[in-house]
C-alpha cells in the first residue's frame, strides 16, 4: 500500500509541477467575485466541455490535478452522471455545444460497456456497482432525450437492460451490494443506484429491477441510527464519512420518494436532512468536511462537491416542506460556492477547488469534474429563485451576522461613547435623523432620550423590529422623506457594493445634509491581526467568506465619497484600548456634506 503524501511534500509537489495554476488556487481561497447566475453555469459548463477534450475518448476527464500531468484520463462513472447535467444545462442556455457533448458521452459509455452490463473501475479495471448505477443516469437521460433517433433510443433501452440485469444478479441476499462495493464494502450511499435502478424498472417495465431497488432502500432505512445519522457512510473502513457521502445518501432516497412518493422514505429522509439544517440554520454557518455520528463537526475544512450537493437537495426540500430554513442553507451554500469557482487559469477556469483550504482532506490541489456537475445541478435549481446580486450579498452578510449575534449590545463601549459625543452636534441642528445599519437601535434610544422633539427612525436587514427600526439596508430603504442626518456607525465596512450604496445615501438627504461614517481604520494592530483572527474562525467573517470586512484608509474614503457627491469637512481619529494594549484599535470619523 502506497504511504501517503506529507501536506508539506504534497503542496511543494504541487508547487513545481503547475505553479501557474498554483496560484490560481491560491488566490480562490479569498476570492469573493460573484457574478450572474447563468455566467457561473456557462463557466462550468464549459469546463466540463473541456475536460471531454483531454478525455480524449468522448468521456469526461476526471478532474485536473495539481500533484499529477494535469488533467486524468476519462471517468466512467462520473461521465453517466454528467450526462443529465449538460441536458439540462442546454434546455436552460440552448448552447447546442452541450446536447452534442452528452450524446458524445454517451455513445463512448455504450461502446465500453461489458458484456454482462456492468462498468468497470478505469484505474484497475473491476467491475463496480456504484459506477454501474451512475452511468444508468446518463443511459436513462439519453434513452428520455427527444432529439434522439428510434435506434439510437433501442441502443440505450439495450443498455440499461443490460446494466440493470447485472446489478440485480449480484446484489446479496439482504438487499445490499458487497460483492462489487468500492473496497468490497456495502456502502448506504448506494442508494443512489437503487433509486436509478427503480427508474430503470419503470422504464423498462420489470418489476424485477424494481424489487432490487426496494429491498436496497429498505436495507438503507436499517442502517439509519436513532438520531438520523446513516452508517456505512465511509469510502475507506475507520475513515469518518465525508459530507460528499453524507449527501450522496440522501440524494439516493430523495429521488426513490420522488418515484414512489413512500413517506415512511420521505419521513427517513428528513430525519437526517433536518439535522443537518438545522446545524447549518445555528451551528456551522456552512457544512463542515466530516462529521462523526453524532454530528459532530470533525473536519472544518469544506467540501466543496458536498457543499454542492446539499444546496441543490436544500431547493429540493424546500418545495416539498416549505421550511424556509431549507431555501436560506441553499442559497448561502451556494453564494459560498460562486465565490470560489474559478475565475480565470488555462486548466481551471470553470471549475471548483475540491476542497478549501486546497490541501484539505478531500479531493487536495485539484478540481474534480463530479464537482462542477453538481454545482451545475444546484445552479440550475436556483434560477426558480433568482436574486441580483445585492440581495444575494445581503443574505450572505445577514447570515454571518446572524451567527455572531453577540457583536450587537446594549452596551457602549469606550469606542462608541466617543462616537455620541462627536455626533452630539449634528444630532442637534438636524430635525430628521436616520441611523442607518442601526443593529437594535441603541444609538436612536440614547438620541431620542437628548431631544425627544426630533424625528429619529434606523433601518437594518437583520434586526428590524417593524416599529422605530424598519427593515432595510444601506441599498434601498423606504422613508417619504429627505432627511437632514444620514450616520452610520462600524455599517459601511460591511458595505459590499460601497458605489451603489454610496448613491442611494445620497439620494435620500436634503441638500447640504450630512452623512457621517464611524469607520475601523487598517492601520492599526487589529488590522494587521485581523487576517489571522479570519484564518483561526475567530473572527465574523471565515478566511474563504465570499466577503470580508473593508477597512479604509483616509485617502479611500476621500476617493470614494468625492465621487458619489460628497464633501469630506472633517476627519476624527478616534483609538480604542484592548486590555493594555493603547491604541489596539483605531477608528475614523469622517463628516460629510452632500454637495
Amino acid at each position: 500500500m502506497k504511504k501517503k503524501l506529507s501536506k508539506f511534500k504534497s503542496f511543494s509537489l504541487a508547487v513545481l509541477k503547475h505553479p501557474n495554476q498554483f496560484l490560481v488556487f491560491l488566490k480562490s481561497m479569498r476570492n469573493e467575485e460573484v457574478v450572474e447566475n447563468d455566467a457561473h453555469i456557462i463557466l462550468a459548463a464549459d469546463w466540463l466541455l473541456q475536460a471531454q477534450k483531454f478525455g480524449e475518448d468522448d468521456g469526461y476527464s476526471r478532474g485536473y490535478y495539481l500533484q499529477k500531468d494535469g488533467w486524468d484520463k476519462s471517468y466512467i462513472e462520473t461521465t453517466g452522471y454528467i450526462i443529465p447535467t449538460l441536458l439540462n444545462v442546454y434546455e436552460k442556455i440552448g448552447d447546442k455545444r452541450y446536447l452534442d457533448s452528452a450524446k458524445k458521452a454517451g455513445k463512448w459509455l455504450l461502446d465500453i460497456q461489458n458484456d454482462n452490463g456492468s462498468f468497470s473501475d478505469i484505474d484497475n479495471g473491476i467491475e463496480l456497482v456504484f459506477d454501474t448505477g451512475q452511468v444508468l443516469y446518463g443511459l436513462i437521460a439519453l434513452y428520455e432525450e427527444p432529439t434522439l433517433s428510434i435506434s439510437e433510443k433501442e441502443r440505450y433501452y439495450e443498455a440499461i437492460n443490460n446494466a440493470s440485469s447485472w446489478l440485480c444478479s449480484v446484489q446479496d441476499k439482504d438487499g445490499s451490494w458487497s460483492r462489487y462495493g468500492y473496497q468490497n464494502m456495502a456502502h448506504t450511499y448506494y442508494s443512489r443506484v437503487s433509486s436509478i435502478l427503480y427508474k430503470a424498472g419503470l422504464i423498462c417495465e420489470n418489476k424485477i429491477y424494481q424489487d432490487a431497488a426496494s429491498k436496497h432502500i429498505a436495507w438503507v432505512l436499517q442502517n439509519q441510527k436513532e438520531n438520523g445519522f446513516f452508517d456505512r457512510l465511509e469510502f475507506v473502513e475507520g475513515e469518518k464519512p465525508l459530507l460528499h457521502a453524507m449527501i450522496y445518501v440522501l440524494e439516493g432516497l430523495y429521488d426513490y420518494y420522488h418515484l414512489t412518493k413512500d413517506e415512511n422514505i420521505l419521513k427517513a429522509l428528513l430525519k437526517n436532512a433536518d439535522k443537518l439544517k438545522e446545524i447549518n440554520s445555528t451551528r456551522d454557518l456552512l457544512l463542515c468536511s466530516q462529521y462523526d455520528t453524532s454530528f459532530t463537526c470533525v473536519n472544518p475544512q469544506r467540501c466543496m462537491t458536498g457543499l454542492a450537493q446539499w444546496a441543490n437537495l436544500a431547493f429540493k426540500l424546500y418545495k416539498i416542506t416549505k421550511d424556509e430554513d431549507y431555501l436560506v442553507c441553499a442559497k448561502k451554500s451556494l453564494y459560498y460556492l460562486k465565490s470560489k469557482q474559478f475565475k480565470e487559469g488555462e486548466n481551471l477556469k470553470g471549475s471548483l477547488p475540491g476542497s478549501v483550504p486546497f490541501w484539505g482532506v478531500y479531493a487536495p490541489f485539484s478540481a474534480v469534474n463530479w464537482g462542477v456537475k453538481f454545482f451545475i445541478d444546484a445552479m440550475v435549481s436556483y434560477s426558480e429563485y433568482e436574486e441580483d446580486l445585492i440581495t444575494q450579498s445581503n443574505e450572505w452578510i445577514g447570515e454571518c451576522f446572524r451567527f455572531h449575534t453577540h457583536v450587537i449590545t446594549d452596551e457602549f463601549s469606550n469606542t462608541g461613547e466617543q462616537y455620541i459625543k462627536y455626533l452630539i452636534p449634528y444630532v442637534e441642528q438636524a430635525g430628521t435623523i436616520l441611523d442607518l445599519g442601526c443593529g437594535e437601535g441603541k444609538y436612536i434610544r440614547y438620541f431620542q432620550k437628548l431631544f425627544p422633539s426630533k424625528l429619529f427612525f434606523g433601518v437594518d436587514p437583520v434586526f428590524h423590529n417593524g416599529n422605530d427600526v424598519k427593515q432595510g439596508d444601506v441599498y434601498a430603504f423606504e422613508y417619504p422623506d429627505k432627511v437632514d442626518l444620514i450616520y452610520a456607525i462600524e455599517v459601511m465596512q460591511h458595505v459590499k457594493y460601497l458605489d451603489k450604496a454610496l448613491e442611494n445615501i445620497h439620494t435620500h438627504l436634503k441638500n447640504n445634509g450630512y452623512f457621517v461614517i464611524c469607520d475601523r481604520d487598517p492601520h492599526s494592530f487589529m488590522g494587521l491581526l485581523k487576517p489571522f483572527y479570519e484564518y483561526n474562525g475567530k473572527w465574523m467573517y471565515p478566511f474563504d467568506s465570499p466577503f470580508r470586512e473593508k477597512w479604509y484608509t483616509f485617502d479611500n474614503w476621500q476617493n470614494i465619497l468625492s465621487k458619489n457627491g460628497f464633501v469630506v469637512e472633517k476627519i476624527i481619529p478616534v483609538k480604542s484600548s484592548v486590555g493594555r494594549i493603547n491604541g489596539m484599535n483605531k477608528f475614523n470619523i469622517f463628516i460629510c456634506k452632500k454637495q
